[in-house]
């Protein structure tokens, strides 16, 4: 006898806790089939006993237990889930998963409050998107919260799912109070904040608009909104978890050819990816800082060819004879494209030299 055989034997004969087994030992066949059982079965006398099982000792029976209540969908298991979440948090995800299934609003303070304890992060994905289901305003100071306290992107870590479960139920719940303080987080470079306001209201100042096009990675917008874009482009470039993107910040950085960026520009020379270290090299040449001198001499000992040559270009752009020495040296580099870079840098220094 297949697995579905039995479970459908077991709906036939209304075993409650067979059918819960069966979720937890069947194959996927067999979990398949004992969920749609719960549709089937569900009545009041089920529900009585799937509630009775949510304080089983076996954990697994638990789990289970508030999951088809969640399927059945009857308003009488809210209270007993609630319960289970407040005093379970073994089972917290699936019960917080279950209620916001029932969709009922009585579970929307438990759940602010489950989310408020911490807990861990699939926890906490559950319960706000369970809230991101129930749709009430009364959520979404508690959502914005957690874009407040969630770590800031890093590079090598990608925005974590709790942040991105708590922007899809902001734009669910579409509160337009939530606008005001998305915006001085965005400001202060909570990227994330930006996917909500953009839904709920697109900005009209050039600021907020700078840091929204940042964030959605539109370069073309970001330049073309001038120096305001400077600050969350620097921001960017020392957060996004993408090495693509960080590279395509510094070559954004460079288009503006402000002093502003330098520092962030330098700091990227020293980026894992060589693209991003090549993008700064030249970015910093653009700008014509004497600051870069040591940092771009530094960089044509880089590993990479790809950095070597825009380093001795950037340090041609700037015009420093400082850099005199090391691009002599540069200029006997094993790799053409570097030895080329650093003999065109040498004139252009030479050329800018004041004539006797």
């Amino acid at each position: 006898m297949t697995s579905e055989s039995k479970v459908q034997r077991m709906a036939k004969q209304r075993n409650v806790r067979g059918l819960l087994t069966a979720m937890i030992d069947t194959d996927a066949a067999g979990r398949e089939a004992a969920r749609k059982a719960w549709r089937v079965i569900g009545g009041a006398d089920t529900v009585r006993q799937l509630i009775l099982l949510l304080k089983d000792t076996n954990e697994s029976i638990r789990h289970y237990a508030a999951e088809a209540l969640g399927i059945i969908g009857d308003k009488a298991a809210v209270e007993p889930l609630i319960a289970a979440l407040q005093g379970d948090s073994r089972i917290r995800s699936v019960v917080a998963a279950a209620l916001g299934t029932l969709g009922d609003p009585r579970a929307v303070e438990p759940l602010i409050a489950g989310l408020q304890e911490g807990g861990h992060d699939w926890e906490r994905q559950a319960i706000v998107q369970a809230l991101g289901k129930l749709r009430d305003p009364r959520a979404a100071d508690a959502l914005v919260s957690v874009i407040e306290h969630e770590e800031p992107e890093a590079p090598g870590h990608a925005r974590g799912e709790v942040t991105r479960a708590a922007v899809e139920a902001l734009l669910k719940i579409g509160d337009p109070r939530t606008i005001e303080p998305l915006t001085t987080l965005l400001h202060q470079g909570q990227f994330a904040a930006s996917e909500v306001i953009m839904g709920l209201l697109p900005p009209t100042d050039p600021l907020t608009q700078a840091w929204c096009a940042v964030a959605s990675h539109d370069w073309k917008r970001a330049v073309d909104l001038g120096q305001v874009a400077i600050r969350p482009l620097i921001k960017g470039l020392e957060t996004f978890s993408a090495s693509f993107l960080r590279e395509a910040v510094a070559k954004a950085l460079g288009e503006f050819r402000q002093a502003e960026s330098v520092e962030a520009l330098i700091a990227a020379l020293q980026d894992k990816d060589v693209g991003v270290r090549g993008a700064a090299a030249s970015a910093l040449g653009k700008t014509g800082d004497a600051r870069a001198v040591e940092p771009l001499v530094a960089c044509l000992h880089d590993v990479d060819e790809y950095v070597r040559a825009p380093a001795a270009t950037a340090l041609g752009e700037i015009g420093d004879a400082r850099a005199l020495g090391a691009l002599a040296m540069a200029s006997r580099d094993r790799i053409l494209m570097v030895r080329e870079s650093a003999q065109e840098a040498i004139q252009a220094i030479k050329g800018r030299a004041p004539q006797n």
